[in-house]
């Protein structure tokens, strides 16, 4: 959540002070004496704001440092490039890429033309659409690419 600057306060509690003592001056409304205290508290508020804002960035940084650090996160772990390439997605095209030679180089299996002979009969299983056309691999119909190859179904 955004913090509210102290000259918010100062400003939104001035304007709301001041106009509450117009109306109880004018009309007598009890409501608005409340209104004048909670613009005094703004007043208050913003002003110890102030005074406190002078705290010295450094030490923020250094406080910011000590959570992180207790937490066991830490600036040197993240690489961003690595980061970036991940938000974008093209690291894991590369991956799944990598990880589909890997399987072909160590375990060559032969890939089936057709539907594998446990499913001999006519009519496929509930939900299945059909075989993918390059690795026979059994797809749903909410497929639109295969699962394991990456086809275009």
């Amino acid at each position: 959540m955004a913090e509210i600057p102290a000259l918010v306060w100062i400003v939104v509690g001035i304007f709301v002070s001041i106009f509450s003592v117009i109306i109880v001056f004018r009309s007598g409304e009890p409501f608005f004496i409340l209104m004048i205290f909670a613009g005094i508290g703004m007043l208050v508020f913003g002003g110890i704001k102030i005074f406190l804002r002078n705290r010295n960035q450094e030490s923020l940084v250094d406080e910011m440092r000590k959570r992180h650090s207790s937490r066991g996160d830490s600036e040197a772990e993240i690489n961003m490039d690595d980061y970036r390439r991940q938000r974008s997605g093209q690291h894991h095209q590369q991956a799944h890429q990598q990880t589909q030679q890997a399987q072909r180089q160590q375990a060559p299996s032969p890939t089936p033309k057709s539907p594998p002979p446990q499913q001999q009969s006519n009519s496929p299983p509930k939900g299945q659409q059909g075989f993918c056309s390059q690795c026979g691999t059994p797809l749903l119909k909410q497929h639109k690419f295969c699962p394991i190859c990456g086809a275009r179904v």
